[in-house]
């Protein structure tokens, strides 16, 4: 009659359409609710483990309880939405099922095949590719993270954090993070995996650093700098010293930051780790300069440019050369400095560092527009804002500020500003950025 039904008679409906099927059916449909969106006929299979897994299949399209849909030639299926809402409501009297939570188990491992395969195009530094992976997954993952948390699958709930952890902080999604952290954290301390909980503390700090304060990130570093020397692991040491120096010479902490790099200087060279030494010269390089002692300060510059090249492909590298062009800025070389921003913004491009591709983006951007180039500054604070507004972490807010003062300074630039905006992908707005500083 096209009249809407209402809620109370629709779940009537629904309640005595899913009661016509077997038993061992209805539990199969309370499951296949669970994918956030579509599935296959292969991945229902793996699942569900049915007899006939095509047949039923199709009873429930027959009867209206599923949908094929075809997606690139493929053919797959989907639950009716509000059939999906009123099966995952009452799924809590199922949770306890033994055959539910054999679905569940068989769920959680596909999951885990998804996170590898993420885990590969990482490997492969196709982040593109990982980052469209994980938009397509994103709700099963989750999903397939609380069945293993219900099940108390430690082995399984720790593949998803090593493997999406760093993806999750890079790709700017906090409360995704915090949920992967949450379930993972209490495993691994009942398990005793400090070695695991060490290298969670290190994102948590760096997560809190970003979207907390400074005094939170410091409380969850020291926590991981007294596992680090609980497991006697020294370079977690030399790492979170040099993690809590910066943090302690950005709060003008300046005595004890110096403590920290004495120690951390001497943690890392004696277990050879290059990149940690450069972060540590470069660091007090800056005290050094904040001190006033410049030839201190050139030293340290100039043995970090020797360290530099040795840190490739290591996580400190980004780190070392946004240090190193901070320096050259404040010894009087913008020049050098303008250099060592746009490698830096190259290359975390290409590593999908995003917290270092904001920075390099808000610190040209403030360079050309104090040069007059409010074009290629309006470009660098738009790109920087779509990096993060998904966030809306503090570095979001930065760039936002920004570009709200360039353009209240500099309306003319208004209509490049929208035009920029409505770009979809920030990756393509910095492509053509670095084009342009390039040419």
């Amino acid at each position: 009659s096209g009249q809407r039904l209402h809620p109370k008679t629709m779940r009537t409906l629904f309640g005595y359409s899913v009661a016509q099927l077997t038993l061992e059916h209805q539990l199969a449909l309370h499951m296949l609710a669970h994918f956030s969106a579509d599935f296959s006929q292969s991945q229902a299979e793996q699942i569900l483990l049915l007899s006939n897994t095509r047949h039923f299949l199709d009873e429930l399209c027959s009867r209206s309880l599923l949908e094929p849909v075809q997606i690139a030639g493929s053919e797959r299926f989907h639950v009716p939405t509000a059939l999906r809402t009123y099966l995952l409501s009452s799924f809590n009297a199922l949770a306890n099922n033994p055959n539910i939570m054999s679905m569940q188990s068989r769920f959680v491992v596909q999951v885990v095949g998804q996170v590898q395969d993420i885990r590969t195009l990482l490997s492969l530094s196709d982040y593109p590719g990982a980052i469209a992976r994980l938009s397509e997954h994103l709700e099963d993952i989750r999903t397939g993270l609380r069945f293993a948390v219900d099940l108390k699958d430690y082995a399984s709930v720790k593949t998803v954090a090593q493997g999406l952890l760093r993806l999750l902080f890079e790709a700017n999604l906090p409360n995704e993070f915090t949920e992967v952290v949450e379930a993972t954290s209490k495993f691994a301390q009942a398990a005793e995996d400090i070695a695991f909980r060490i290298e969670v503390l290190g994102l948590q700090g760096a997560h809190a650093s970003r979207f907390s304060t400074q005094a939170e990130a410091e409380r969850l570093w020291r926590e991981r700098l007294q596992l680090s020397r609980q497991a006697n692991h020294p370079f977690y040491i030399a790492d979170t010293l040099a993690d809590l120096a910066v943090l302690l010479f950005e709060e003008n902490r300046t005595e004890d930051c110096l403590i920290l790099l004495d120690e951390a200087e001497e943690v890392s060279g004696r277990g050879g780790f290059i990149e940690l030494v450069a972060s540590v010269v470069i660091i007090r390089a800056r005290v050094h300069l904040k001190l006033n002692e410049l030839d201190a300060a050139r030293q340290g510059l100039a043995r970090t440019e020797e360290l530099v090249e040795q840190c490739a492909g290591t996580s400190s590298q980004l780190f070392v050369c946004q240090n190193m062009a901070l320096c050259y800025e404040e010894s009087g070389d913008p020049a050098a400095a303008r250099n060592m921003i746009t490698r830096l913004l190259r290359q975390s491009f290409g590593e999908h560092r995003t917290a270092h591709i904001g920075w390099a983006l808000g610190q040209l951007g403030t360079r050309f527009a104090s040069d007059g180039r409010t074009d290629l500054a309006a470009k660098c604070f738009t790109t920087a804002v779509k990096v993060f507004e998904q966030s809306q972490s503090k570095h979001y807010a930065r760039a936002s500020s920004r570009l709200k003062d360039l353009v209240e300074s500099h309306p003319q630039i208004e209509p490049l500003v929208t035009e920029l905006q409505r770009s979809p992908r920030w990756q393509t707005l910095l492509t053509e950025l670095l084009t342009e500083l390039e040419a």
